[in-house]
């Protein structure tokens, strides 16, 4: 669990100093050793998002939104697929 902690201050870092790549590189080594996290999900649909990489972003994004849904919060499933418009806009 610390060494998840450690991956995600790195990946974050990333993220903050405006490295997507790495950060991206960084959080789908968390999300291999932590399947399912919803923040991991988000941030690397956010982060695919800033690329323009729009299938990696809405594929993220469409995980969180089942992932809600199975949780029965419907509410921000929708929110999320909300994203997912934002980011294909032929979705």
């Amino acid at each position: 669990s610390q060494a998840l902690k450690c991956y995600r201050k790195v990946a974050e870092h990333y993220a903050k100093q405006g490295f997507a790549a790495k950060a991206i590189a960084v959080f789908n080594k968390v999300a291999k050793l932590s399947p399912g996290t919803p923040e991991v999900m988000e941030k690397l649909a956010e982060l695919h998002a800033q690329k323009g990489s729009v299938s990696e972003a809405r594929e993220h994004y469409t995980a969180l939104a089942n992932h809600l849904e199975r949780e029965g919060k419907r509410l921000e499933a929708l929110a999320v697929r909300k994203k997912i418009a934002h980011v294909d806009k032929t979705n």
